[in-house]
């Protein structure tokens, strides 16, 4: 992308964003699935809208704050179809699985009006994950890895319809 986001580590958010995308974009291909990863100079809000015509849309983010805080969390929009806050929660649950909560502790699902997701079509579940605090000690490219992993079987899940309370969506598998 054209704006680095937060910086930590020795590294950018867009890199780490960018690296994570194609290992889950790579683990839903192996599974059948059509993937389509945006790395373009957008707004945000261009960013959400380009999920029309999709069955799911997923925003990554690593959050920044103080060099202390730690932690992953997962947003949909508050005034989101409820398949949203379904997705939200297969996400979380993979990367609650994934991290021991003494090391990138679960900040829950939650509901937030950013524009990525405002912006994205009703109709599409849209979530925006923040899988790591890049500027905390948690935060390394093996974690990275770990959350990328998670991610994709959140995912995967979401479509099997292994969610608690979630009936699959329909089966053409575009992301």
């Amino acid at each position: 992308g054209f704006d680095p986001g937060a910086v930590g580590y020795g590294t950018t958010e867009a890199t780490e964003n960018l690296h994570q995308a194609k290992l889950i974009a790579n683990h839903l291909r192996q599974l059948g699935a059509e993937v389509k990863v945006l790395d373009e100079p957008l707004s945000l809000a261009q960013i959400g809208q380009r999920a029309a015509g999709h069955d799911i849309f997923v925003s990554l983010h690593q959050n920044a704050f103080n060099k202390n805080a730690q932690g992953h969390e997962v947003y949909s929009h508050p005034n989101a179809p409820a398949k949203d806050a379904q997705l939200a929660q297969a996400i979380n649950s993979e990367l609650d699985a994934i991290f021991p909560d003494r090391v990138i502790p679960n900040r829950g699902t939650k509901k937030a009006d950013f524009s990525v997701l405002r912006n994205a079509p009703t109709n599409v579940p849209a979530v925006l994950v923040e899988s790591l605090f890049i500027d905390a000690p948690g935060m390394s490219r093996a974690n990275v890895e770990k959350a990328a992993t998670a991610v994709a079987r959140g995912i995967e899940k979401f479509f099997t319809g292994k969610v608690t309370g979630s009936t699959p969506p329909p089966s053409n598998h575009r992301k």
